[in-house]
């Protein structure tokens, strides 16, 4: 059984670092990660005439509407389908298609812009790809926060992947595992100078994916613990 616990990762003095929870999970712990309050536009209802037969939408659509120019939204650039829904600026094509296969291209993606988010570092990147961010990624865009604010970076990618597995769908998310590493990265200055070193360790999380009018979005991220 996977046990998980938040994948709450945070950039704090000392602690600044990449590094793995304890490996300690309660049930308490889990049902409060689960239990977050309901964000509007994640449920995955089956409704087969709704968003997601986007080949339904493009044959009753008139050319025009299939290529009408990025909309401008809030939290940045999105690129508007022909089926409604506005990606995020840089979403592949693959990660726009309500499956599990888009799904786990959507995960990939996301890692991807974690990475960017800590390197660059940008908490913009990874931003318009979380649902809630103070639950989904609160951590992730604090640290990228407090790299940008003291102009530190991670020398490389913090996470590496080796797979991504599509899990049961459950109450409207559909969970991805990701197994990979956390890489051996220094966080450096400006400089080149060495703040602080993570050690290289295996890393399984579970992203909780949910649909909505921005396609696939981070929900949730659980480490699994065992």
């Amino acid at each position: 059984m996977l046990t998980l616990r938040p994948a709450l990762l945070d950039h704090q003095g000392t602690a600044m670092r990449l590094r793995l929870p304890m490996r300690v999970a309660s049930a308490a712990v889990l049902a409060s990660a689960l239990l977050l309050s309901a964000c509007t536009g994640g449920d995955n209802d089956p409704d087969p005439s709704g968003t997601s037969t986007p080949s339904t939408t493009a044959a009753t659509t008139p050319p025009t509407t299939a290529t009408k120019p990025p909309t401008k939204t809030p939290s940045g650039s999105a690129t508007t389908s022909s089926s409604g829904s506005a990606f995020p600026e840089g979403v592949p094509a693959a990660a726009q298609k309500r499956t599990p296969e888009g799904a786990k291209a959507f995960a990939e993606h996301f890692v991807d812009e974690f990475n960017r988010s800590w390197t660059k570092p940008d908490p913009a990147i990874l931003a318009p790809l979380c649902i809630d961010r103070f639950e989904a990624c609160g951590a992730y865009l604090r640290t990228a926060t407090d790299l940008k604010a003291k102009d530190h970076h991670y020398d490389g990618p913090p996470l590496s992947v080796t797979s991504f597995t599509a899990l049961a769908e459950k109450a409207g998310r559909l969970p991805i595992l990701m197994v990979g590493h956390q890489e051996k990265r220094n966080v450096v200055t400006k400089n080149g100078s060495i703040i602080l070193t993570d050690p290289r360790e295996s890393v399984r999380i579970v992203y909780s994916l949910a649909w909505g009018d921005r396609g696939w979005q981070v929900y949730s991220s659980q480490l699994v613990t065992s």
